[in-house]
């Protein structure tokens, strides 16, 4: 097909058009540089996928579908490179392509016989993928913070610096109380990731200690005071700790990936597959199109044909 007809089909169009059904960024890209196939055998083989799941999704109410997935090029580019450490975000990321994927499998499993051309995408998909990414689950929330049951030491850090912040704020409240009318609010603060008390500006020398900065209006200076600066260095060394800590999980976490990467570069090939199976199955029914049927000489039948761009531009008027 030369480049005069895909223009005059308005090829491009077309592509544009069905790639809006696709639920993920990877299944979007399948559709970009997408050209008639010229091989018989994968067109059956492409064309036996979109019956499979219209029928799955008709005759056995099987489905599925993504949702929230990013593309995990970054993803699988960092857990390539040796001792590279995701972060949260990421981890979660793939995490999430993995379980839709794993999904899509059981939902497909059952009715592997009926769908053989659908389970073959999904069939390399290991069970040990499901243990590595409920592990995961377990340590990393859904906002991405590492849980404090991660690792017994994350667990005695964080309750440490609780009771360090409990008891540096007791400490601060009461040198408030003992300053009187120095205090312009009865709230213990923070400047500069130290705990200070706010002083009105004209009673800076009533609270002795080290000055972190003026209110906007130059009314008020925040104050670490001098019994409150070994405290704020002990709660900043937890912290500190804390941070290495949870530095120390996300590499193990991506360790554990990394030992996962072929299962999960298979997980994104197979969601992304899906994915663009599912949209040409959605923009068929969006459209009342049927799957064609491949004849065995160069004759084309067209019944009841209609160009799904006009058909789109006349909906929307």
């Amino acid at each position: 097909m030369n480049t005069t007809t895909f223009t005059s089909l308005e090829y491009g169009g077309m592509i544009e058009l069905l790639s809006r059904y696709a639920q993920t960024p990877m299944g979007k890209s399948r559709f970009e540089n997408l050209a008639p196939l010229t091989n018989r055998l994968k067109l059956e083989k492409e064309l036996r996928a979109i019956s499979e799941t219209i029928q799955l999704n008709e005759e056995k109410q099987v489905s599925w579908s993504f949702s929230g997935l990013e593309n995990p090029s970054e993803v699988l580019a960092i857990l390539r490179i040796k001792n590279a450490a995701l972060e949260p975000t990421l981890i979660l990321e793939i995490t999430r392509v993995c379980n839709q994927a794993l999904f899509a499998r059981s939902a497909i499993s059952p009715e592997k016989e009926f769908a053989p051309t659908l389970w073959e995408i999904v069939e390399t998909l290991p069970p040990t993928l499901f243990a590595a990414i409920d592990k995961i689950n377990k340590k990393l929330l859904p906002s991405g913070e590492i849980d404090d049951s991660a690792s017994p030491e994350l667990a005695r850090l964080r309750r440490e610096i609780n009771q360090q912040r409990g008891r540096l704020q007791k400490s601060l409240e009461s040198t408030m109380r003992n300053a009187g009318d120095a205090i312009q609010d009865a709230i213990v603060t923070q400047r500069n990731e130290r705990y200070v008390i706010p002083v009105k500006a004209d009673f800076r020398g009533k609270v002795g200690g080290v000055a972190h900065g003026f209110s906007s209006s130059g009314a008020t200076v925040f104050i670490e005071p001098l019994e409150a600066i070994e405290a704020n260095n002990e709660l900043q060394n937890l912290k500190g700790k804390e941070e290495r800590e949870v530095a120390r999980i996300l590499f193990y976490l991506t360790e554990d990936l990394r030992e996962q990467l072929p299962a999960i570069e298979a997980a994104v090939s197979a969601v992304t597959e899906l994915d663009f199976i599912k949209a040409k199955v959605e923009f068929a029914r969006n459209f009342k199109a049927i799957v064609p049927k491949v004849s065995e000489d160069d004759t084309l039948d067209l019944v009841d044909a209609r160009h799904p761009l006009l058909e789109e531009n006349l909906r929307q008027q």
